[in-house]
């Protein structure tokens, strides 16, 4: 396994240990992706009410950035061979992390 790759398993796994959870991504067949309205903006306007900024929580825009980190990752890997769950689980117990 790739040292990005396993580094992103590891922080995965501490951000889970610390309660972070990341925003749910649904992909369609084409890699377009929904992302449920679970974000609770603010919104800077100009003087005629035009947004013109966003605000978010520092935990929303983490789990955004956590998710782009993803999406980077599936796109990489979209051509990759398909593995079995049970071949995937050995290489993850090989790789020491799990």
């Amino acid at each position: 396994m790739e040292l990005k790759q396993k580094r992103l398993e590891v922080l995965k796994k501490e951000r889970l240990r610390r309660g972070i959870k990341p925003l749910c991504i649904k992909f369609t067949k084409e890699y377009n992706m929904t992302i449920p309205m679970n974000l609770h903006p603010q919104y800077i306007t100009d003087n005629n009410g035009e947004k013109m900024s966003v605000i978010l929580s520092m935990e929303e825009f983490e789990n955004i950035l956590e998710d782009i980190e993803d999406l980077a990752i599936v796109a990489e890997r979209k051509d990759e061979k398909i593995i079995s769950h049970k071949d995937f689980m050995n290489e993850l117990k090989q790789d020491a992390i799990v």
